[in-house]
């Protein structure tokens, strides 16, 4: 299952984007439909819109997801991919490695 576990959440005042910090596990790509549950539950559906792909000292990422997922997210939050798309992928290494982005 490709999902993220979300640790973090960091609106940026002078841009329109939240990012959304947490732990990624399997490959995510622009454009991938998305689901928000907390607690097994739906919340919402959206699109993973960007990422940054640095990651940080404790192994974390920062993605951008659209409004429909940013204005409900919070820590504690799952988001599991619906559908993939095939713009731009980044691929959690295993064992805490570097990401693989294509």
């Amino acid at each position: 299952m490709r999902e993220f576990r979300v640790t973090g959440v960091y609106p940026v005042g002078f841009e329109r984007n939240t990012f959304v910090v947490g732990s990624a596990a399997g490959t995510f790509e622009i454009g991938d439909r998305v689901e928000l549950r907390r607690s097994g539950e739906v919340l919402a559906h959206g699109t993973l819109n960007g990422m940054h792909i640095h990651r940080s000292p404790r192994g974390e990422f920062s993605f951008v997801f659209s409004d429909e997922v940013a204005q409900q997210v919070r820590a504690g939050d799952v988001i599991t991919v619906v559908q993939t798309s095939s713009i731009q992928r980044a691929t959690p290494a295993a064992g805490g490695g570097r990401p693989e982005a294509s």
